[in-house]
């Protein structure tokens, strides 16, 4: 039942991922999981409210999760993308190595595993803030592109007042044309 709850985050993203960005959903949802499995450790356990805590929480997670590789890719050049995305994937699966090592705290407090988990989602939600929107960008090629990508994209330099700084990158033509397309057809 708990894998089902992974449908609607999967739909939900569908739909948000092109209006919202990669940066707010992201954010958004490790936030909101991860604050969702800390309720949960102070609430009765097995009970309706605290199932209904987890559930959120992996709703939230789970969403997060699915946007986490797209944003990934389009984070980085093209002439390191491959080797990026394997030390990604490789520091993804050694963290959840340590998962089993974790989980044994309980033995200490039932509660530590969970507010562990939660505290390294609530701030990997809050350390997106500082990555650049990859939404409607060109993706960078090489590695100077890489460098300049996003600078001054913040969401502490976008989304709180300060206007953006102009980038230089833009849609690809091909991209563009794409999207005229799709205004002209709705």
């Amino acid at each position: 039942i708990m894998s089902l709850v992974e449908i609607p985050s999967y739909i939900a993203v569908i739909l948000l991922l092109d209006r919202l960005g990669r940066r707010s959903i992201t954010s958004s949802f490790m936030v909101v999981g991860g604050i969702a499995c800390i309720i949960a450790v102070f609430m009765a356990q097995k009970s309706t409210e605290s199932t209904t805590t987890v559930f959120i929480g992996k709703l939230f997670i789970a969403g997060s999760f699915a946007v986490i590789y797209n944003y990934s890719a389009e984070l980085f050049p093209t002439v390191v993308r491959n080797s990026a995305m394997g030390l990604g994937s490789m520091c993804a699966r050694l963290a959840g190595a340590f998962t089993p090592l974790i989980t044994l705290l309980d033995s200490f407090n039932p509660k530590i595993p969970a507010i562990v988990f939660g505290v390294v989602s609530l701030i990997s939600g809050l350390w997106v803030l500082l990555l650049p929107e990859t939404n409607g960008q060109a993706m960078p090629e090489s590695i100077e592109d890489g460098e300049s990508f996003g600078k001054g994209d913040t969401c502490f330099t976008t989304c709180f007042g300060k206007k953006k700084k102009k980038s230089q990158y833009s849609v690809p033509p091909e991209q563009q044309m794409v999207q005229e397309l799709g205004t002209i057809n709705h």
